[in-house]
């Protein structure tokens, strides 16, 4: 007799744990979809604070924001939702191919912030040699300085946006993906950006 009342208070406790953790799965879904939705709120501190809760929720929620990110046309939301992937990506290091984009843009972030920092003292080197000129000759060293400046700044800019995933190729064009209000409402600017800009001196 006691056996039988042990099983069954058994099967009433996994019983209740099932139902429990079902609704604990349906109540973090249910956040989930709270909490896209508030990305695309008008008001910036609610896509902020958002998007922070978003990542709070650890990498339960990685598959879903995963599959979000790869079908949406939302480009600001998809910027979102990229940062906090890519920051679930590399806490469960369970997702090879995603944490191998991942490495690619981190590595050409670095290289571009090395070039800027490359551009950055050949600009003081030609500073430099123009100090050091006739008015002639200061103009051509003073042009050099000025056109690595422009491409430490671009170089830093790109390497920054890369980091952030504010960036878009398509058809052979790259776009830096600005947030701008528009008439008191959030909009998007495409700025093109020409990376031969960074290689061609």
């Amino acid at each position: 007799m006691r056996s039988i009342i042990l099983s069954w208070a058994v099967v009433v406790f996994c019983a209740h744990t099932a139902m429990v953790f079902s609704s604990e799965k349906r109540s973090a879904k249910g956040r989930v979809n709270e909490y896209l939705a508030r990305l695309s709120d008008e008001r910036f501190a609610v896509r902020e604070a958002a998007t922070r809760a978003l990542a709070e929720l650890g990498t339960d929620v990685f598959t879903q924001l995963k599959q979000l990110l790869e079908t949406t046309n939302d480009q600001e939301l998809r910027i979102r939702l990229r940062a906090i992937v890519k920051r679930l990506a590399l806490a469960a290091e369970t997702d090879p191919e995603t944490l191998a984009v991942y490495a690619r843009e981190e590595a050409e972030a670095q290289r571009f912030a090395e070039s800027a920092r490359f551009y950055a003292r050949a600009a003081a080197a030609f500073r430099d040699q123009a100090a050091q000129r006739d008015s002639e000759e200061r103009l051509f060293w003073e042009q050099r300085a000025q056109r690595a400046e422009l491409r430490a700044q671009r170089a830093e800019e790109w390497a920054a946006a890369l980091c952030s995933g504010r960036v878009m190729e398509q058809a052979g064009r790259s776009f830096i993906i600005h947030s701008r209000q528009a008439n008191g409402q959030p909009a998007l600017e495409y700025q093109e950006f020409d990376l031969r800009l960074l290689t061609n001196w």
